[in-house]
């Protein structure tokens, strides 16, 4: 998901945490498939702690409902996405 293109840069954070699993858990539902773990990927343009809180808040409250755990992912520095 890209700032601009799937979301707006002045957005909720944890709306945004949120939206990023469930498109995807959407999308292996939609096929039948029950995921084992997911793994987050994410750029940002410089570090903000109470960005990241609450954006980990709306991603790990879905992810907990539906039973799935962080296994890996990477963090890089550049345009939010």
């Amino acid at each position: 998901m890209v700032e601009g293109v799937h979301f707006l840069a002045d957005g909720d954070p944890a709306d945004l945490g949120h939206k990023c699993l469930a498109v995807n858990l959407s999308d292996l539902a939609a096929m039948g498939a029950r995921p084992a773990a997911v793994t987050l990927a994410l750029t940002m343009p410089r570090s903000d702690e109470r960005w990241l809180e609450a954006f980990a808040g709306g991603f790990f409250a879905l992810a907990e409902r539906y039973g799935v755990e962080l296994a890996g992912g990477d963090t890089t520095r550049g345009a939010l996405s």
